[in-house]
Formats: C-alpha cells, sequence, structure tokens
C-alpha cells in the first residue's frame, strides 16, 4: 500500500546461523522497491527518480511493465553519494 512504512510489513527474520548483530539494516526490504518506496527512502521527488534511472545512476528492471529498482542496487547508489561526498 502506498504510504505505508515498508518495515511493517517485511521484517527481517534472521536465518539459523545468521548473527543477528550484523543483519544489514535494509534486509527488511523487498528485494524489488517500487516507485514509491524507492521516492520515499531516496526522499527525491519523481522527476529526479526517473533521470537517476534514464542516466544510469540507479540500476532498474522490468517485471511485465512495471520497473523496479533491486535493493542492492539501491545501496550501490548511496555508498557512491557517500563516497563522493567524502573524497570532496
Amino acid at each position: 500500500m502506498v504510504g505505508e512504512p515498508l518495515t511493517s510489513r517485511h521484517t527481517h527474520v534472521p536465518l539459523a546461523g545468521e548473527p543477528t548483530s550484523t543483519a544489514l539494516p535494509c534486509a527488511c526490504l523487498p528485494l524489488l522497491l517500487k516507485e514509491e518506496h524507492v521516492l520515499d527512502l531516496l526522499q527525491i521527488g519523481r522527476s529526479v527518480y526517473f533521470q537517476l534511472i534514464k542516466s544510469g545512476e540507479l540500476e532498474s528492471v522490468l517485471i511485465g511493465r512495471s520497473r523496479r529498482v533491486p535493493r542492492d542496487s539501491l545501496l550501490t547508489y548511496v555508498q557512491r553519494l557517500r563516497a563522493t561526498a567524502s573524497a570532496a
């Protein structure tokens, strides 16, 4: 549902033998994120979202006619932003 926090439905349950203290903070996110979730997580507008997709800065995949952003692609994008900011 649009506007629903992702963590309300998607909670991470550690697998057997998985250390709970080192679980990724994003592990509760779905593997593929809908547009509205990416907009909410990055706090950006639709036009910026589509620019990021078109430029290839943010990877996306198609499932039928639905575009989704893999959660690891979102993390990679944020890590690149952080690396750029720290290098400046």
